[in-house]
């Protein structure tokens, strides 16, 4: 497990959670949604994802086919929604997160976590020593992943009543340097973006 998946699992609680594309649609597991079961025995966690035929195949509890743009739940049900390595798929971010925020109770979090495009060794590789020139423009690269459509700030949380409590960033791995080292404690700006992933806490005002 990656310092991305621990510090998701530290920051989950609540009655009702909701793990938002949980099933890794290439292994078809979901070490996350595994200890967030684990961790909340007491609690209803819900995993959705849009994958059908693997989600008849899972062994985990509560499973929803759906959709992030169209949540098929009611308004202000879970204390905390969880959306790791899902919102850099989805091009219509605004409605992706007017969908989190709808479905949070008052006080609840949304816990988000994305490839972050200020990581450092991404910048390097991916925009600044380009393979090609035109590359510069392609925002796939820029994100690092043919498949990654888009990255957030999280001043779009801010407009539908989602405020943010934490922004760190997660495996912020330095090279040759000794292994008690890397992933170091840096969690301010601009250290805050640095690593391979941003993550962000916000509660529902």
């Amino acid at each position: 497990m990656n310092d991305r998946q621990k510090w998701i699992i530290d920051q989950v609680c609540g009655k009702t959670i909701l793990d938002v594309g949980f099933i890794d649609s290439c292994s078809g597991q979901s070490l996350i949604h595994a200890k967030t079961l684990a961790k909340n025995p007491a609690s209803l966690v819900i995993g959705l994802d849009n994958h059908p035929p693997i989600l008849a195949r899972t062994k985990y509890p509560n499973c929803v086919a759906g959709d992030l743009l169209e949540l098929p739940f009611t308004d202000g049900v879970f204390d905390c929604v969880v959306v790791g390595e899902v919102l850099e798929h989805v091009v219509d971010l605004a409605q992706a997160v007017r969908e989190l925020s709808r479905v949070t109770k008052r006080g609840g979090v949304v816990i988000i976590t994305t490839p972050s495009p200020y990581a450092i060794f991404r910048l390097v590789r991916n925009w600044y020593l380009p393979r090609l020139i035109e590359e510069r423009g392609n925002i796939s690269f820029f994100l690092g992943s043919a498949d990654h459509k888009a990255f957030w700030e999280p001043n779009l949380f801010s407009l539908v009543g989602l405020e943010c409590k934490t922004v760190t960033t997660r495996c912020l791995t330095i090279p040759y340097v000794p292994s008690w080292l890397k992933n170091p404690p840096l969690h301010f700006w601009p250290f805050d973006r640095w690593g391979t992933y941003f993550c962000a806490v916000f509660k529902k005002k």
